[in-house]
């Protein structure tokens, strides 16, 4: 990974740091500022009067880039793939979503996210074994004949 793109990533995981994840107020405020970088350099630095509230200003003094840059060497370490929103490796569905991740966080392929059929399993951490039964295996050997992509 180049040094350009971990510092566009460090910009993405800032904002995350300081508004939470998944937090339609970062979509607001970009579109307020015109871009996630523009926000990036309000939130980060000029700290303009009366748009942030005081957990948002709370949370940018105490973020740090040696903060972000361990959770960057971890992920890499732990092969944990990091793109965001600005990335060309970005899924383009989610691009168009209402409030989508500005990050995501993955293990695999990011690319087999463009597939044309695709299958998300969503559902409890620790399932119990009965909730397990009707969908692992002949969902997954079904979407295996398929060709078909599945994430969890």
């Amino acid at each position: 990974m180049s040094i350009g793109k971990v510092d566009k990533v460090g910009i993405e995981q800032y904002i995350v740091s300081c508004f939470g994840v998944g937090k339609a107020r970062i979509w607001e405020l970009a579109q307020h500022f015109g871009s996630l970088d523009a926000l990036y350099k309000a939130i980060a630095f000029e700290r303009p009067q009366g748009i942030f509230t005081p957990q948002e200003l709370r949370a940018a003094e105490n973020t740090t880039g040696k903060q972000l840059r361990e959770i960057i060497s971890y992920c890499f370490g732990h092969n944990i793939g990091i793109v965001g929103f600005n990335d060309t490796d970005y899924p383009p569905r989610l691009r168009g979503i209402y409030d989508p991740p500005v990050l995501l966080f993955y293990k695999g392929e990011i690319d087999l996210l463009a597939s044309d059929v695709i299958v998300a399993v969503v559902g409890a951490r620790n399932p119990s074994e009965y909730s397990k039964k009707p969908c692992h295996p002949p969902l997954l050997d079904t979407c295996y004949q398929a060709l078909i992509s599945v994430f969890s």
